[in-house]
């Protein structure tokens, strides 16, 4: 039996992750059953990606509780998830075959980690993989007190010296990292690239920059947290381009709150600039699948250590990349070929679209476009689900 288990994530929130985290054990272990425990909302949504013919998967709805949003109440909800985590993972591992049994953790509550790891002591022989998420990067990279704590408390929790457990990460530049910092030894990861598409997307024409106005634009929700607000500078700097309409300047995502203060009317986007509205997917994928180049504006120390849904989207629509430079895409960069084009920041970002809008069509231009495509369907191949499942199963011990 195989027990995965989703114990932070409700509703709609990394719903393709947690498919994709089943099917990777799916094609890993075909005849094993599966006992899957997520929130009673996330499980209906992740559901639906797998028919009633699959016996071997057994969907355990779960209820984490509703708190009120006061400060009291907030206290009350972080009380109340350490013991409701302490006691589901006691009940489980007591009624656990540590000679056959063994746990998928897809998701943890950050303050939960330090007690599951301490109760993992008493447990020493059941076998854990544990999914690591973004908040590892405030281990690096914390910008407030709050940050600061999660990251302290996952340097303290690898320091547990567990038995039978692997951590593993979504990025395959995460393990350098780990082991460059000391926090876990190499047998303790497993770093994979798990793409976090529900169906593998086929193109099935070449595919050509646009010749009348050049399409690029940033996909997936949009905040502060994803540097967005660098797409409204960058189109201040395209202004003219723009206004002669020889480039289209995008946002084809949900646009979050603390995006307010930075809109403009240069950027095209398709939820009328209404605030924390969703868009339809139907419409994010026939407008991502126009773009030219998909923009990232990373900054250099984000997503080294956590996947990027709005960046395997690119790769799925075979779509190439004009990016600021970050230790993620140059790992990608070096490992698989160029995807697109990465700039040192906005100025060299902008002057890279005028040049590429002013000489599209040169043959030049084409045949690097060309490579980049090329480049990005190896990459996808590489990171197909029965490829993921094969690299996941040799790394595990």
């Amino acid at each position: 039996m195989i027990y995965i288990i989703d114990r932070f994530v409700e509703k709609h929130l990394h719903v393709l992750a947690n498919v994709n985290f089943i099917r990777l054990l799916e094609i890993s272990y075909p005849q094993e059953q599966k006992k899957i425990f997520l929130e009673s909302e996330h499980l209906l949504l992740v559901r639906k990606y797998f028919s009633a013919n699959e016996k071997n998967l057994e969907f355990v709805p779960q209820n984490f509780g509703k708190f009120a949003g006061s400060k009291l109440g907030q206290v009350y909800r972080v009380i109340n998830r350490l013991f409701s985590d302490l006691f589901f993972f006691w009940k489980l591992f007591l009624n656990a075959d540590s000679k056959k049994d063994w746990f998928f953790i897809a998701h943890i509550y950050p303050l939960s980690l330090i007690i599951f790891n301490l109760l993992k002591l008493i447990f020493p022989k059941m076998k854990i993989v544990l999914a690591i998420h973004g908040e590892v990067e405030y281990i690096f990279n914390s910008k407030n007190l709050y940050q600061k704590f999660i990251g302290n408390l996952y340097k303290y929790s690898f320091r547990i010296p567990v038995k039978n457990t692997q951590y593993l990460f979504l990025t395959k530049v995460s393990e350098k990292i780990i082991l460059e910092a000391g926090l876990l030894q190499k047998n303790q990861i497993i770093s994979i690239e798990l793409p976090t598409y529900g169906k593998n997307h086929v193109v099935e024409k070449k595919y050509q920059v646009n010749k009348s106005v050049m399409r690029v634009g940033h996909i997936g929700s949009a905040g502060v947290r994803k540097n967005t607000q660098c797409l409204f500078s960058l189109a201040e700097k395209l202004a003219s381009e723009i206004e002669n309409n020889s480039i289209k300047v995008e946002l084809i995502g949900t646009i979050e709150d603390n995006l307010a203060s930075h809109l403009n009317t240069y950027v095209i986007d398709y939820v009328n600039s209404q605030l924390n509205v969703p868009l339809d997917r139907n419409i994010f994928d026939q407008n991502v699948q126009s773009l030219d180049y998909v923009l990232f504006f990373y900054d250099k120390d984000d997503f080294i250590l956590r996947s990027s849904a709005a960046f395997f989207d690119a790769i799925n629509f075979e779509i190439p990349i004009i990016a600021l430079k970050t230790s993620f895409f140059s790992n990608i960069f070096s490992s698989y070929g160029s995807l697109g084009y990465l700039c040192d920041d906005i100025d060299e970002m902008k002057e890279k679209i005028i040049y590429l809008q002013k000489h599209q069509g040169s043959r030049e231009l084409e045949e690097i476009y060309c490579l980049f495509k090329a480049s990005i369907k190896e990459f996808k191949q590489a990171i197909s689900i029965e490829n993921v499942a094969k690299d996941f199963k040799l790394q595990l011990t």
